[in-house]
């Protein structure tokens, strides 16, 4: 028989045997004691009795009584035997047998490990024992979980358990919600209690806490990115294991790098990034690439503005992105991480989490109602905003503290089916770097080929963010030498040159990267500069043309257009009020009368938007934003006069206004001063 684990436990001994029999013997000596029997292995149940441990009608008698109550009785009798000799010496022996278990400030707390195995408590000179758990438990380990500086401290203890010698396991607790021990029997079972009394959770709080003598005092980082440790710059991302990061739930099984790929792996995965500039026209695939070589840089380069990437469903723009997005990790089209099904609250705190790494918020799209278009929309309108702003919301709590605020630490891509046009949503646009994907742009062949390989991507971006740590104080010199290259490019269009030469940094530092680790020659990479600059520069124009025909003044011009002409509205002749010259294009049409007569009326349920004479229109702005309110997606007419000012497309205007009084009916007895938005002919008939 193997030899017990023998533990002092209130005026008695606790034997403990590997078969998870645990008898507790209290008294004196062995001729006259209590004793408790269980198997925690088998039973929650405990045998107790008194008697005489000399007698062996006494051990015979808790044999059969543990038979009936417990289901056991293999090994006992010898277990009892054993006792019986050696209770004596071992009470005698005290509590030197369970010395390594009673920390100093347990002991001097009043704690005790009591004969049920659990804690207990014993006031200043009380012999009594005041049980307090049925279980031992110790704190192994006490984390800081560091998120960064705008999250507020936070702990949480990792609690390693145990019901007599049954083992419990160990459980991550936060530690704001320690003392109360309400996570006792959520993390440890119903077996494990915490005895009914006032005071007795926090005390046993405390006995852990005395108990625990070698806990470990760790730090877990709960974000991606570049962070200082032990003097030097290290990338963060989920697999390290010094030091160690754990991300959220949501975004732990994405941003995840290998530690140490091997030279050949990483020279693999820049080969294959390279790809990735094939997969579509160049001014398409490089904008996308390209944020994720700036992804890395986002902290220190402020990237504070979303790359867009929209087309229609079918179009392969979801799966553009996940390859891209694999750069950092496990992405693919159908588990991108975030979505703008997302609350906002948790699309915030995820752009804080990603630091410096590429966050793909997927799937902007119509909706089944309007209702629903709106809402995600909005939800796009504040994602461009919040990070174009770099200011988290400002909330509070019900005591009126102030809350968390996250502002976005990562570079954003979206990607959505359409580009929202409503008013509200435009003042955003210059957040954001717009890239359209139409059919049969990206080629299925290819992207199943680069697809079979994505992982490799991984091992790029693990090099290029090492690589990157000792030069990030050369980041700001470089990107003023890109802007200065896009600011002399000059152009119409070209309305974003800090978001372009923040772009073309990541690649010239990626093709730094690439020419040292043996990829490309230095000849190469000026060359994937040159194509880099010429891309973002025409994606630049197109997303400025983008929002010039979804400016509320271009499509107001285009609908009044396609109503007259369809003969949905009509205009009158501002100086007699009837049909103008060429009014078949107006909205007017012929009418018999009779006895082969007619006469020029409007065309039945045609709308009244206005005048013209020979050089201008003059559209009544309540008539023609009503005749045109679901067309425009009730733009108000104060945003369509305000756009077609400021788009020069007013012939004239009174002072400080977008309207100009004119005359209506010049020279006749009824004519009249009417308001109206005065508009050249050509911004209507001609091409817009």
């Amino acid at each position: 028989m193997e030899a017990p684990t023998k533990m002092a436990r209130d005026k008695g001994v606790l034997y403990r045997y590997p078969d998870g029999t645990e008898i507790f013997v209290k008294g004196r000596e062995h001729k006259s004691v209590t004793i408790q029997v269980k198997n925690v292995l088998k039973s929650h149940k405990t045998l107790e009795d008194r008697g005489g441990l000399h007698k062996g009608a006494f051990r015979s008698s808790l044999v059969e009584d543990a038979s009936y109550l417990l289901g056991e009785r293999n090994g006992l009798s010898g277990y009892l035997d054993y006792i019986a000799q050696n209770f004596d010496e071992d009470r005698a022996k005290g509590e030197e047998l369970g010395a390594e278990n009673y920390p100093e400030a347990f002991t001097a707390a009043g704690y005790v490990l009591t004969g049920g195995g659990g804690f207990g408590y014993r006031k200043n000179g009380d012999k009594n024992t005041i049980p307090l758990t049925n279980f031992t438990a110790k704190i192994v380990a006490d984390t800081d979980l560091d998120g960064g500086p705008s999250t507020e401290p936070k702990r949480e203890y990792t609690v390693e358990a145990w019901l007599g010698n049954k083992p419990l396991g160990k459980h991550r607790i936060d530690a704001t919600r320690f003392d109360n021990m309400a996570w006792v029997p959520l993390k440890l079972g119903s077996q494990a209690r915490v005895v009914p009394g006032y005071g007795n959770a926090a005390k046993a709080a405390d006995a852990i806490k005395c108990y625990s003598d070698d806990t470990e005092i760790t730090k877990v980082f709960t974000h991606t990115g570049y962070r200082e440790v032990d003097g030097e710059m290290v990338y963060l991302h989920e697999g390290l294991e010094r030091p160690e990061v754990r991300l959220s739930t949501a975004l732990s099984s994405h941003y995840r790098l290998p530690t140490d790929p091997t030279p050949e792996e990483i020279l693999e995965g820049i080969t294959l990034s390279y790809e990735l500039w094939d997969l579509a026209p160049e001014e398409v695939s490089i904008p996308i690439i390209a944020a994720a070589y700036t992804a890395p840089l986002a902290t220190t380069l402020n990237t504070d503005f979303v790359i867009y990437v929209y087309g229609p469903t079918g179009v392969l723009k979801t799966t553009k992105a996940a390859l891209v997005g694999s750069h950092f990790g496990n992405f693919t089209p159908d588990n991108m991480a975030l979505n703008f099904e997302s609350t906002s609250n948790f699309l915030e705190r995820a752009l804080y989490d990603t630091k410096d790494s590429l966050a793909i918020v997927d799937d902007l799209r119509p909706g089944q109602g309007t209702r629903d278009k709106e809402t995600l929309e909005q939800r796009l309108q504040k994602l461009a905003r919040v990070v174009g702003n770099h200011v988290g919301r400002g909330r509070m709590m019900s005591n009126l503290e102030n809350r968390e605020s996250f502002v976005c630490r990562s570079m954003v891509m979206a990607t959505g089916e359409y580009l929202p046009s409503n008013a509200t949503f435009l003042s955003a646009t210059a957040r954001m770097l717009s890239v359209k994907i139409e059919a049969g742009m990206i080629s299925l062949d290819d992207v199943k080929r680069i697809n079979r390989q994505r992982s490799k991507l991984a091992a790029a971006m693990a090099g290029f963010t090492k690589w990157l740590s000792t030069r990030l104080d050369t980041v700001e010199d470089l990107r003023e030498e890109q802007h200065e290259e896009f600011s002399e490019l000059g152009g119409a269009h070209l309305r974003l040159p800090q978001t372009m030469s923040k772009l073309l940094t990541g690649v010239v530092f990626f093709g730094q990267y690439a020419v040292e680790a043996g990829a490309i020659t230095e000849d190469e990479a000026r060359v994937r500069k040159e194509m880099a600059k010429k891309a973002l520069v025409q994606a630049g124009m197109r997303h400025g043309d983008s929002l010039s025909a979804n400016s509320p003044a271009r499509r107001f011009l285009d609908e009044v257009h396609s109503g007259l002409v369809s003969a949905r509205f009509y205009v009158r002749s501002r100086k007699t009020e009837g049909h103008p010259t060429g009014w078949t294009r107006y909205g007017w049409r012929e009418r018999e009368k009779g006895d082969n007569e007619v006469e020029i009326t409007p065309a039945p349920g045609a709308k009244f938007v206005g005048w013209m004479d020979e050089d201008s229109f003059y559209f009544e702005p309540q008539s023609a934003t009503s005749a045109l309110e679901r067309e425009l997606g009730g733009l108000d007419k104060s945003v369509i006069g305000s756009a077609l000012l400021d788009k020069g497309y007013l012939a004239s205007a009174d002072k400080k206004r977008d309207t100009k009084v004119v005359r209506v009916g010049e020279g006749r007895t009824n004519s009249h001063p009417q308001r109206v938005w005065m508009i050249r002919r050509s911004a209507v008939d001609g091409p817009l």
